[in-house]
């Protein structure tokens, strides 16, 4: 199908079709060409990023509240086997190992199901035949990669546990034994409201999918008690969209029920998307929250980071403000300015600087930041997740793509990092998002004078898109920034925008472009224009848009990726097979070797015209071959070498990710799991549409 519009018939230009189900090149060279891309309806056309809504004033109450402590029996644990030492030290003596490796075991999470089994709902919406695996996923992704000094006792529950929020479902049996054989409990509801002074308040605002929380810490501040919770009418919604989700969440259709029957967990991602909403959930509770900050201990001596008791002290804000807060100490999460006067804050534990400068190649930097645009209404001063500007394709930045959420050694370095945790980086996947590309791409703008500067290529965009009644109209469609998926340019002129739109644009906003009118949609990456805009394809996926190919050789599945090309006068991608060689260090495409970033590799279009395919920067497409782990912040990665390799801080460590040290926990049997945190909850973030939306009210 054509565009009906003569005006939309440009050279160059690309037109994604909202009311129909192709996408239509409709430069000379692609005429006749088609892909499969969009559907119709309300959703079509959309960024594949959904954003967390603001939570309610009961969630923001207990995200604020100081945390209740549990007592845990322990046999003889690290930190006190430590303060002994340092109280009685004998300068004789032998010092106690207390960090031996033989004395941590795999995580042990354990679900009370109580408050979400009471619900028929649960059993209604079919629920309850994905959530079950949706959590052994969780606590098989958290017993892999963390361990603890295993809880010999059972954790204790107490009515007043969650701040009450799970009390009707806390029965006397359970407050009597607690909860055995785990490191820590989680209760799991779902709550949609509660009522608070007679009034009824709504937990499970429109497209929230989930909130979760820490109830309890341990002597040692660990966190022992979390709960989460699911909206289950809004996962219904979000999984039976027609927009094509059921085929991006990789699940299975029960055709009786709203709901999906089970994951497919060896589908198009390592785990299926709400698998992944639910680790990234946990990972909150287990540390990654601004209200856990404040409990880190020191890894080696046990004692607070930030001193006892709290104290309120003035902290400058992102948003210019200062307020009076129990804040972290600056050896936990230090305050900076940028060049242009902007606040952030970042994290500066040992680890976690170690592992950022790792995976940027660049060993100035001080620390990893936090959002600096807050998700959290009432949580205003800072964030509970990674920038987004530098950390697109992390499982903790506060976007969930559904797409590229990896759990990174630099999320593990920080769980190290508090003190609670010893941590497997072996197997983590390495995040491509700016792998490599050195101190510039973190400290300098992502456009210079109107143009993508060199560290920026590949990554930030700068063609703009247009949006009409038809959809949006982009001059390229290109390979989104970890080559996973075809994306077109987030880069509007705010005056061709709807009402609607132009509102979610900051009168605050950074002006990156000589033309003040050029506006990104997508905000958290700090206003950078990023190629986002789903097109529809992914190239992971082997059954998406079959049928749809322009070059030949290509394919789709799990070891395909989206490589960007040229057809004609036209950038076009294509998916394609790839192979990461380690022994060349080098990306193999379609069979054709890729010797240096930026290569042309010549191949043929359908008819047999001629074509070519650019080599992607080889640290983005294959990032596992850089510095294992990322040389588990123990060590610095030497991107001078071929093969890039760490060079350990401990001389006598030669393991590749410097963990010679470190531990190999064996999977414990999936028994028990899940979350907290702030609220990271998932909504579809809006772009083309509210222009679908508005037209059909019209």
């Amino acid at each position: 199908m054509m565009p009906s519009s003569p005006s939309l018939l440009l050279i160059a230009c690309v037109t994604l079709l909202l009311t129909s189900d192709s996408l239509v090149y409709s430069s000379p060279e692609l005429q006749g060409k088609t892909r499969n891309l969009l559907h119709s309806g309300p959703q079509a056309g959309k960024t594949r990023n959904l954003q967390s809504p603001n939570p309610s004033p009961r969630v923001q109450s207990i995200l604020s509240s100081d945390l209740k402590q549990a007592h845990v029996d322990y046999e003889s644990h690290p930190f006190d086997r430590r303060r002994k030492l340092d109280e009685d030290f004998d300068p004789n003596q032998e010092p106690l190992d207390y960090q031996n490796r033989d004395t941590y075991e795999s995580l042990r999470i354990k679900y009370i199901m109580d408050p979400i089994q009471s619900k028929p709902t649960y059993y209604e919406s079919g629920f309850d035949q994905v959530l079950p695996e949706i959590l052994d996923v969780v606590s098989q992704t958290w017993s892999k990669h963390l361990s603890v000094y295993p809880v010999t006792g059972n954790i204790p529950i107490n009515q007043s546990d969650c701040f009450g929020f799970f009390a009707p479902y806390i029965s006397s049996s359970l407050t009597t034994t607690g909860v055995a054989d785990a490191d820590m409990a989680i209760f799991v509801g779902a709550e949609s409201s509660i009522v608070e002074g007679g009034v009824e308040v709504d937990l499970c605002e429109t497209g929230t999918l989930a909130f979760a929380f820490c109830c309890s810490i341990d002597q040692y501040d660990r966190p022992v008690i979390g709960g989460i919770n699911f909206c289950i009418n809004n996962i219904g919604r979000r999984l039976t969209e027609e927009d094509g989700d059921a085929r991006k969440l990789g699940l299975s259709i029960l055709e009786e029920r709203p709901i999906y029957r089970s994951i497919l967990l060896e589908g198009n991602t390592a785990t299926a998307d709400m698998a992944n909403l639910a680790i990234h959930e946990t990972c909150h509770a287990l540390g990654f929250a601004l209200n856990l900050f404040k409990y880190f201990r020191d890894p080696e001596t046990g004692d607070p980071m930030t001193p006892r008791p709290f104290t309120p002290t003035d902290v400058l804000c992102v948003d210019g403000s200062v307020q009076n807060l129990v804040f972290p100490s600056e050896n936990t999460l230090a305050t900076r300015q940028s060049s242009d006067g902007r606040v952030y804050h970042e994290i500066v534990t040992p680890r976690v600087t170690q592992v950022v400068r790792n995976q940027f190649d660049c060993q100035s930097l001080t620390g990893a930041r936090i959002e600096n645009q807050p998700t959290a209404e009432g949580y205003n001063c800072t964030g509970s997740h990674w920038d987004e500007r530098l950390f697109l394709s992390e499982l903790m930045g506060p976007i969930f793509s559904g797409y590229t959420d990896i759990l990174s050694p630099l999320t593990l370095a920080l769980l190290e990092d508090s003190s609670w945790y010893r941590v497997t980086y072996e197997n983590a996947q390495l995040s491509p998002y700016g792998k490599g590309r050195g101190c510039d791409f973190v400290n300098e703008p992502c456009i210079v004078n109107d143009q993508v500067p060199d560290y920026g290529q590949g990554v930030f965009c700068n063609t703009q898109s247009t949006l009409t009644v038809a959809g949006v109209t982009a001059d390229e469609i290109v390979c989104d920034p970890t080559h996973k998926s075809f994306t077109a340019c987030d880069l509007f002129d705010i005056n061709d925008l709807s009402a609607e739109a132009q509102a979610t644009i900051s009168d605050n906003r950074i002006e990156l472009f000589s033309d003040p009118n050029l506006v990104s949609i997508f905000s958290r990456a700090d206003y950078c224009p990023l190629p986002v805009i789903d097109a529809r394809l992914d190239c992971t996926n082997l059954d998406n848009n079959v049928g749809s190919e322009v070059y030949r050789g290509e394919s789709r599945g799990l070891n395909s990726r989206c490589i960007n090309g040229q057809f004609g006068s036209n950038i076009v991608p294509g998916c394609f097979e790839i192979e990461c060689d380690a022994s060349q260090h080098k990306v193999i495409i379609a069979g054709q070797v890729c010797d240096f970033d930026g290569q042309q590799l010549s191949v043929r279009a359908l008819d047999f015209s001629s074509a070519t395919l650019t080599c992607p920067a080889l640290a983005t497409i294959c990032p596992d071959l850089f510095c294992s782990g990322e040389c588990s912040g123990r060590g610095v990665c030497n991107y001078e070498v071929t093969p890039p390799q760490c060079v350990c801080d401990d001389p006598s460590d030669t393991s590749a990710a410097c963990s010679k040290d470190l531990p190999s926990p064996v999977v414990a049997p999936t028994s028990a799991s899940p979350v907290q945190g702030m609220t990271v909850l998932p909504f579809i973030l809006l772009l083309a549409v509210m222009l679908v939306v508005r037209s059909t009210q019209a």
